[in-house]
């Protein structure tokens, strides 16, 4: 569990690196500026690396969809 909050968190960090320009990406931030929208982030999964994802990604002011499935085993 622990490691899974860690790659939850560093998700967030990382794809906000590649959306940088330096590093190819279109120059989006996450918060956005006055007058600029912010970035929309869509999360897989709602487990353990996905809640601690959501919490990075609204704590940096993101717009954030989460697509999680509901298994009837």
């Amino acid at each position: 569990m622990p490691m899974s909050e860690v790659a939850g968190r560093l998700a967030v960090q990382v794809g906000a690196h590649f959306l940088e320009k330096p590093q190819g990406g279109s120059g989006v931030l996450l918060g956005g500026v006055p007058g600029v929208e912010a970035a929309h982030v869509v999360i897989l999964g709602g487990g353990t690396v996905g809640t601690e994802s959501i919490k990075m990604a609204v704590g940096a002011g993101a717009r954030v969809t989460v697509i999680t499935a509901q298994l009837n085993v």
